[in-house]
């Protein structure tokens, strides 16, 4: 982004960006709560194949056959609704970067800038990016739990569908607060980026200008003042003052007299 382009999105994106973060946080907070519901029942099925191996009397052949029936099942299911879920989650946050994108230009234009469809759509980009990305991450991580449950539950039985339903909210908070914590890190930048000033300057009322410094054997070098031998404290008199600067020897001007040829005295001839 340009010098004036940076400008412009400094006047215009605190009041567009206000409240924007809270409602990200809150596509997360949803996207959370879908993947551990989720989770906690693909889990849950893990249960019924004890119930149908019991129902059969064949506990050892029919319990493993209707396992792998309920593994099979419940870990389909999830990932189809952990696809559905994490679709629906990116629109929504997408909606949400868009709307917020269409008031910074609004906000612009009624400032009487001319900006294009394009001003600033770096930024929005980027968090929908992040966003994207975050909300992937819950939903994946929650499904590589549902399919690790079921490896437990087939070695531990019934106790361990209680543990894996623990340990799955214990995966799923994990990957929000990832999430929450990259988004506040995104806004925490773009916010040092609009108060960032250009240039110290110098603030009015700082106190004295600094004089500017002259480099030493630079310039004409200035004779020193001398004491008036009539001053206040000589203790002369002008008659007698006079009389002594008489009395000094005088520098010679460069070029005053001591030419080749000296006017003789005597007078004419």
């Amino acid at each position: 982004m340009g010098g004036a382009a940076s400008r412009v999105f400094k006047a215009v994106a605190k009041p567009a960006l206000a409240g924007l973060k809270g409602v990200l946080k809150g596509v997360l907070g949803g996207a959370k709560q879908s993947a551990k519901a989720v989770a906690h029942q693909a889990i849950g099925h893990a249960a019924t194949a004890g119930a149908e191996a019991l129902q059969t009397g064949n506990i050892k052949g029919a319990a493993k056959s209707a396992f792998n029936k309920v593994k099979k099942d419940a870990v389909g299911s999830a990932k189809s609704e952990f696809e559905a879920g994490k679709s629906a989650l990116k629109a929504e946050a997408s909606k949400h970067l868009k709307v917020a994108h269409k008031k910074i230009l609004a906000e612009a234009r009624g400032k009487g800038i001319s900006v294009g469809a394009g001003f600033a759509a770096k930024h929005f980009m980027n968090m929908e990016r992040l966003m994207h990305r975050h909300i992937t991450k819950i939903y994946s991580g929650a499904h590589k739990h549902v399919k690790k449950s079921y490896t437990h539950i087939r070695k531990n039985g019934r106790p361990g569908i209680k543990q894996m339903k623990k340990e799955s909210t214990g995966v799923i908070h994990d990957l929000h607060k990832g999430g929450v914590l990259a988004l506040n890190e995104h806004f925490k930048k773009l916010a040092a980026e609009l108060n960032k000033k250009k240039g110290g300057g110098t603030k009015v009322g700082a106190g004295v200008a600094k004089m500017r410094q002259t480099k030493k054997g630079s310039g004409i070098k200035k004779r020193p003042k001398m004491r008036s031998a009539t001053g206040p404290r000589s203790g002369l008199s002008k008659e007698d003052a006079y009389l002594q600067d008489a009395s000094l020897p005088r520098r010679k001007k460069k070029g005053s007299g001591g030419g080749k040829y000296k006017a003789q005295s005597g007078g004419c001839l």
